[in-house]
């Protein structure tokens, strides 16, 4: 049986909701009859598709409603050679699929990329020439403040994606980085759009983790395949809704780290994207992470904007942990820019450096390639001789030695 999937879009009030029939082998790629292990227990047992803003929708075209749908369900149709059909669909979004799919060809040159995606109609959807709004993904971490203040000009409706790295079983995780981040709009005098989606629990990572992102050298299908385009869809609806004319997603890597990283949020795919006279930007390539950091501590005095990072995705931590290795990797980044960690959301309690000092000795907390620039600045500041920064250099230098830097 022919590998193929039909989708209807539903509209009611806030919500957009997906009706899709899935026939042959790729059915194994969805949570049709039900959603088991971790994930069911993080989406409370949510195993359908669907999307809730915090406006009402009801008058954004089908063409442009179905693209989030598209945008999670593409690259499963192109390693399973399946067909989407659509009723209608956004001519923009349409021509712009074999640009952004040359992207995974160009990662991904081993996998047999096929599939196709049939509308019953390509609808030419154009914004009012004077539109010249933005959206930004904002999670509240390293990249996004740095895109945040770099765009400030640009006035960008901030958009928080509760089910993206928040799932539906922290409801008070949720409330505590919503409001956070409504706050920072606030601050800034932006607008702040929570936008709650099941994108993550309809399909079934198990399969095709197993079928073709680890196969393919990724390290999940979120990751590799999913991450970027499958976040980047959800934008359509508010870009069209409110006419706003381009997209920005931060970018999580940059020209300095290994090109051969299988990420699927990467600007030969995310630059590609399209749809209703919109265009997105994958922001700013250039940049590591570290000179990111660099530019957050400056604009941040500059502007004299507060700033508080968020970047722990320890489970049912809303704030960071300020233990596990991105909390320290951004902790000990603020601090190789001769900044106060406290002034962007860290802890720097005596007790918790002691522990920080333990962890690092005791190898339960390894430093990456990605600590690299880090160390060879705080290696040449008096801070070398504290205990915790110690430890870290330390304990980068000897895996380094060891050839074990991941």
């Amino acid at each position: 049986m022919k590998n193929s999937i039909s989708v209807k879009v539903n509209k009611c009030g806030n919500r957009i909701t997906y009706e899709y029939e899935v026939t042959g082998e790729w059915c194994e790629a969805f949570n049709i009859d039900e959603i088991q292990g971790w994930f069911a227990t993080a989406g409370c047992g949510v195993r359908d598709f669907f999307i809730e803003y915090d406006e009402n929708i009801e008058s954004v075209p089908d063409s442009i409603a179905v693209i989030p749908f598209l945008c999670n369900v593409l690259p499963i149709s192109w390693v399973y050679d399946a067909e989407i059909i659509a009723s209608e669909v956004d001519e923009d979004f349409y021509n712009s699929i074999t640009g952004f799919k040359r992207g995974y060809i160009g990662m991904y040159p081993d996998a047999d990329l096929r599939g196709s995606l049939t509308p019953g109609r390509l609808i030419t959807n154009r914004l009012s020439p004077v539109s010249q709004g933005s959206l930004l993904f904002f999670s509240g971490g390293v990249d996004a403040n740095f895109t945040l203040l770099s765009t400030l000009e640009k006035r960008p409706l901030l958009v928080t994606l509760w089910g993206a790295d928040i799932y539906f079983s922290n409801i008070k995780e949720w409330e505590v980085v919503s409001d956070q981040n409504r706050a920072v709009a606030r601050t800034l005098g932006l607008q702040y759009a929570p936008v709650k989606s099941s994108f993550r629990f309809f399909i079934n990572y198990r399969v095709l983790d197993e079928k073709f992102a680890r196969p393919n050298q990724a390290s999940s299908w979120w990751h590799g395949f999913q991450h970027g385009i499958g976040l980047i869809g959800h934008s359509a609806p508010l870009a069209w809704k409110r006419s706003l004319r381009e997209i920005y997603i931060a970018s999580s890597y940059s020209i300095k780290d290994d090109q051969n990283t299988k990420c699927a949020s990467w600007p030969t795919i995310d630059q590609f994207l399209r749809f209703s006279d919109c265009m997105v930007s994958h922001h700013d390539f250039r940049y590591t992470r570290q000179a990111k950091l660099r530019e957050i501590c400056n604009m941040s005095e500059c502007l004299n904007v507060p700033v508080t990072l968020r970047v722990c995705w320890q489970p049912g931590h809303a704030t960071n942990c300020g233990k596990c290795e991105k909390c320290l990797r951004t902790m000990f980044g603020v601090l190789a820019e001769s900044r106060d960690p406290q002034r962007f959301g860290f802890s720097t309690e005596p007790k918790l450096l002691v522990e920080i000092a333990e962890l690092l000795k005791a190898k339960k907390v390894r430093p990456t390639k990605f600590w690299t620039e880090i160390v060879e600045k705080l290696s040449e500041t008096p801070l070398s001789t504290e205990s915790h920064v110690r430890a870290l250099i330390e304990s980068h230098y000897e895996a380094k030695e060891l050839g074990k830097l991941i």
